[in-house]
């Protein structure tokens, strides 16, 4: 080891393990990097301690590989938004690192301990606050492979993270001439596979007897600047396709129609027309406004909105408002705070928070009666709103989404395949209709059904396999990841006071 570190310099280690994080994220087998990303981190500390200059150096220079490698993509949206998740994550990741660095030479199990309660302090820290940003859990780099992420039902994305750095200072150790921890990776993969292949094959799916279909109508980023009629002319041609498949629900993507239908009478009497020429229920994603009072600074709050058109009534159900929006993206953090913010202008929309979830019912040809809830693109990273629409009698869940302004990233890639994590911590079914795709279905043990690619423009069968199995994280284990916090406060006091030099 100690040859190791006079040949590889400290900086060196924090870019290897940042590049490979950030090649855990792309499709296929790069997954498996996830499993060495952290050992030269580790590396790093062992090197000696650092003061806060080099700590706060090795933040910005691994929140500036992992990001420019494996979430470049937020770019094409925004370049600002970029630079400023750049030096929002060069922040925490030196306070994750100032941390790290005051319990690493204390005892040997209150070093590795500590690591892992502020590693993942700081993954559930990234749920919370109006900055929330979760994409980077490291657990989501195994989602392409189903048989390791099914004990999400166990203990969420949260678990997950939690067994790969387990395995990364199993391995750590063995390369370090721990004998033990050889025979600690093996039981810790043994279980791991173990549980993951046993739950996968022993879920019950049952086909239910409803016919869902989605539409990938493949519209461009510009979609504001077309005039709606052509928008709508694009979905009637592919709704007379859908109809002729004697469907119960027809989805259409995030923001489908943008021209305010719920108060445009013209815009809401052609969809209205569509669906009673098709005899179709239409779920969609739109776009909504309500009067602001005076004080406000718009005349209107702006809501992302989704909604349901139901035949043959032809009435639009009570819309849901988008709960968690992107920061910046969709709205400048904290405008309620920091007024001034309002005047900030890097394309984001200011859409206004939506207050609660929605729960639609639904009917098939037999008279059975569903019930489903939305989310609305982004939100599908957030457990909690899965978790509470299961709880509350959802058989399934449709997420609407807009993934154009990421062209053909791997953003695309990342963003669907968090729907399998959703769907086996809740095993739940769920529908994700994306404009450009992927537009995926995904069954309660992570199965997928349909998988459409990028850029296709056709109509997907959403089939709808439910299970009786019920997952111990929506129901009983939902408290698992706030051990974390309470544990690295705990770590803290003790490499602060018990075993001060």
């Amino acid at each position: 080891m100690n040859e190791y570190k006079k040949n590889l310099p400290p900086y060196l280690t924090i870019i290897l393990s940042a590049l490979a994080l950030g090649l855990s994220r792309y499709p296929g087998t790069m997954g498996i990097f996830v499993f060495i990303a952290l050992i030269p981190l580790f590396r790093f500390f062992d090197s000696g301690k650092k003061n806060s200059l080099q700590l706060f150096r090795a933040g910005a220079l691994f929140s500036l590989v992992n990001i420019l490698v494996a979430y470049h993509w937020i770019g094409l949206v925004t370049v600002p938004g970029v630079i400023g998740i750049i030096i929002l994550f060069s922040l925490y990741y030196w306070g994750v690192f100032a941390y790290i660095n005051q319990i690493w030479h204390k005892k040997e199990w209150l070093k590795w301990l500590g690591f892992i309660s502020i590693w993942l302090s700081f993954e559930f820290f990234l749920f919370y606050t109006e900055f929330r940003f979760p994409w980077s859990n490291v657990g989501y780099a195994l989602s392409n492979f189903n048989i390791f992420v099914q004990i999400a039902d166990l203990g969420g994305i949260h678990l997950i993270s939690f067994a790969v750095i387990l395995a990364n200072i199993f391995l750590y150790r063995l390369l370090s001439g721990a004998r033990t921890a050889l025979y600690l990776l093996l039981i810790l993969f043994s279980v791991w596979l173990g549980y993951g292949y046993i739950r996968f094959n022993s879920i019950e799916l049952e086909l239910q007897d409803i016919k869902i279909m989605m539409m990938q109508p493949s519209i461009p980023t510009n979609k504001f600047d077309i005039p709606t009629q052509d928008i709508l002319d694009i979905y009637t041609e592919r709704t007379r396709l859908a109809s002729y498949n004697n469907l119960d629900l027809f989805i259409w993507p995030e923001a489908a129609v943008t021209d305010f239908p719920l108060r445009n009478h013209s815009t809401s009497n052609k969809i209205k027309a569509i669906a009673e020429e098709f005899k179709l229920n239409i779920f969609f994603g739109t776009t909504d406004a309500v009067q602001a009072p005076v004080e406000h600074p718009e005349d209107f709050y702006f809501y992302n909105t989704a909604t349901l058109l139901r035949y043959p009534e032809l009435t639009y159900e009570k819309p849901y408002y988008k709960m968690y929006l992107v920061p910046v993206g969709e709205r400048m953090p904290y405008l309620n705070l920091f007024p001034f913010l309002w005047k900030l202008e890097f394309g984001q929309a200011n859409w206004e928070f939506g207050k609660e979830l929605k729960y639609y019912t639904l009917q098939n040809k037999a008279g059975k009666e569903y019930t489903f809830s939305p989310q609305i693109c982004y939100e599908i990273l957030f457990p909690d709103i899965s978790n509470q629409m299961v709880r509350e009698g959802a058989d399934f869940i449709v997420n609407l989404t807009n993934d154009a302004w990421f062209y053909r990233s791997i953003g695309t890639y990342q963003h669907a395949m968090m729907t399998r994590i959703r769907a086996i911590e809740t095993r739940t079914p769920i529908i994700r209709s994306a404009n450009t795709g992927h537009s995926v279905v995904i069954s309660p043990n992570g199965r997928i059904e349909t998988y459409s690619k990028l850029y296709d423009v056709a109509n997907f069968q959403a089939p709808v396999f439910t299970t009786k199995s019920k997952s111990l994280f929506v129901y009983y284990l939902y408290w698992f990841p706030y051990i974390f916090p309470i544990c690295a406060f705990f770590i803290f006091l003790l490499a602060k006071f018990k075993y001060k030099k």
